[in-house]
């Protein structure tokens, strides 16, 4: 559990910033020099993107750390403590640092308008630079990966001028704040281009493509995009391997630790990454690419967990982070190839009222039996009777259940043990039931 005075502080922190969402770089960039311009000190490597994110931070943190390097680790949210979101080699930001570092960072921004994620993002540039990751530091040369927010263009991570930069795949999401076309959204995710810095990105659309391409000539980035400069390629199953091939030299890499097809576009991203980080001066081996692949781990994302029954038991619970169409079509695509492997499919869901919940529904109803729906996130959530009632009209059926603890409970209850049940549609709502099945991540 948190520090007592560490929560007292995150309220504080919430309540002294009272801007809520807000993109723009100018109350991050004064908040920086006011602090010595800590992010200056660092070696970034900066990621964008709608989905995947998380996954290729997953690989290139897993590779980094094997290959020798200290890694500082920025994303966002969190499942169960914001301490998850600033990490150096794996371990959370301590109640004691964060205090020090919050406190620190508040006193400095007192009467201004910040958001809290600003705060957070001056919090963790300092922190790395505190533990030894900047250029001028003692020991082993540190890498810091940052996880874009909302955006890129005017996301508060966007101050750094990293070795590397990746965009992973773009859909549409959080259409509020980047704009309801994908032109539009490519733009803002392809923001965090720098010129001369090598980058790889995702497409998957002639639209988002055209717009990457675009972006890069304009500001002078070296540009690769996956399918179109590097290439992987998966032979029939059950092989244990893919290829990936670029500039006409195919390499033999291992299946990723994280389950799913399209973890096998995030790996191949993460790989490219790896290879001009190589070619800019940062060593890494094949045996750490490997182990780097075979050995990443992200909480929440196609994860495994048993229910724990009195009788030892009860059916499988997926846990996926899908919170938007094109999470849930990776997800429906899971189900569709793991789904004969348990019978029957029930779900836990919930969702944020800034989400397109019809598509999401739409695209996993024929993949789930029955529904059981709660209310997550505050404000921002739909309520569990909206969303049961959106479940009825696909010809699911489906229950509003109070709590996500209920809903779990009744859904464990309800399936047999051979079958299993999918939790997804929120990170609040993966994070609440992961706390329950894992007591002590809570």
């Amino acid at each position: 559990m948190n520090n007592p005075d560490v929560t007292a502080l995150l309220d504080q922190a919430h309540r002294q910033s009272a801007l809520p969402i807000q993109l723009g770089l100018e109350r991050v960039e004064r908040l920086l020099a006011d602090l010595d311009n800590p992010h200056q000190t660092l070696d970034v490597v900066h990621v964008a993107g709608t989905n995947g994110k998380g996954s290729v931070l997953a690989f290139l943190e897993a590779i980094l750390r094997h290959a020798g390097y200290r890694v500082g680790l920025y994303t966002s949210p969190h499942l169960h403590r914001v301490h998850e979101r600033i990490r150096v080699d794996g371990q959370p930001i301590t109640d004691a640092q964060l205090g020090q570092q919050l406190a620190e960072v508040m006193a400095v921004s007192a009467g201004r308008s910040v958001t809290f994620f600003e705060l957070l993002t001056v919090v963790a540039l300092r922190h790395f630079q505190a533990q030894g990751l900047g250029r001028d530091a003692d020991g082993r040369r540190g890498l810091v990966l940052l996880e874009t927010g909302l955006g890129g263009r005017l996301d508060a991570t966007n101050v750094v001028l990293p070795h590397l930069s990746i965009v992973t795949s773009i859909d549409w999401d959080h259409t509020d704040y980047l704009g309801t076309t994908l032109a539009a959204i490519a733009t803002e995710k392809a923001g965090i281009f720098k010129r001369s810095v090598p980058a790889v990105a995702a497409s998957g659309h002639p639209e988002v493509e055209r717009v990457l391409l675009e972006q890069a000539r304009t500001m002078g980035t070296p540009l690769a995009i996956l399918g179109r400069d590097f290439t992987l390629r998966l032979p029939a199953p059950p092989c244990p391997t893919w290829w990936l091939e670029e500039e006409g030299e195919c390499e033999e890499l291992p299946l990723p630790g994280l389950a799913g097809r399209h973890q096998l576009d995030n790996a191949a991203l993460a790989v490219a990454g790896i290879r001009r980080l190589r070619s800019a001066g940062w060593p890494v081996a094949r045996d750490s690419l490997v182990a780097g692949l075979r050995g990443a781990r992200w909480p929440g994302r196609l994860e495994r967990l048993a229910w724990p029954s009195a009788g030892g038991l009860g059916p499988t619970i997926l846990l996926d982070g899908a919170h938007n169409p094109a999470g849930c079509t990776a997800l429906a695509h899971f189900l569709d190839e793991s789904g004969r492997d348990f019978q029957p499919t029930f779900m836990v869901f919930s969702a944020l009222q800034d989400k397109e919940v019809e598509e999401m529904v739409h695209l996993l109803a024929p993949h789930v039996e029955r529904v059981w729906t709660t209310h997550v996130g505050g404000g921002r959530g739909r309520s569990a009777e909206e969303l049961a009632a959106l479940w009825r009209v696909v010809g699911r059926p489906a229950q509003a259940c109070a709590t996500p603890e209920e809903a779990l409970a009744a859904a464990c209850v309800a399936c047999p043990p051979v079958g299993q049940v999918v939790v997804c549609g929120s990170l609040y709502l993966v994070g609440a039931v992961r706390a329950a099945l894992v007591p002590c991540v809570a």
